[in-house]
């Protein structure tokens, strides 16, 4: 255990900002208030990528994260930001998955993440055509996302956003 929870947040803030060309006061606030819920432990699995996103704690963060920012600063970065660049995440911008959560039942959301998580339950794929419907909705290609899905090489644009971001290796 090398670093303190305040430091672990100084941390996820520093990274947004730097993706985000910079964070208000507002965004910083606002994401301290997000974390300052979380035990350490948590907070260290976020840090070092072996968390588990289909808990609530997930899930909450990272809404919280994306309610906090504004539209300007959620357009610079990058879904692939967050989770490498796969299969066309790198160009998905955190704006377009706002809008996506924003577009469906987040109760079915998470049982539908939580089911493709388990490795015993079984998940309602019924609950696919939501988030389908959500990305056409927010101006994701979902077919050109679909088909970069094995090529993580790819550099199609699967979103109508213009805005780029580079890659900060989250």
């Amino acid at each position: 255990k090398c670093f303190d929870k305040d430091s672990l947040v100084n941390v996820f803030i520093a990274t947004l900002s730097q993706a985000a060309g910079g964070l208000s006061t507002n965004s910083i606030t606002c994401i301290r208030d997000t974390f300052s819920g979380l035990d350490l432990t948590t907070l260290e699995d976020l840090a070092t990528g072996t968390f588990d996103a289909s808990t609530s704690d997930a899930m909450g963060v990272g809404i919280g994260m994306l309610l906090c920012l504004t539209d300007e600063e959620a357009s610079h970065i990058t879904a692939g930001d967050f989770f490498g660049d796969i299969g066309g995440l790198s160009t998905i911008s955190l704006k377009d998955v706002r809008c996506v959560f924003q577009n469906v039942d987040l109760n079915q959301m998470m049982g539908l993440f939580q089911g493709l998580a388990s490795a015993t339950a079984t998940p309602d794929l019924t609950q696919l055509a939501g988030l389908t419907d959500a990305m056409t909705k927010c101006g994701i290609d979902i077919t050109q996302l679909m088909n970069n899905m094995g090529d993580s090489s790819s550099d199609g644009n699967v979103t109508g956003d213009t805005s780029t971001s580079d890659s900060t290796g989250f």
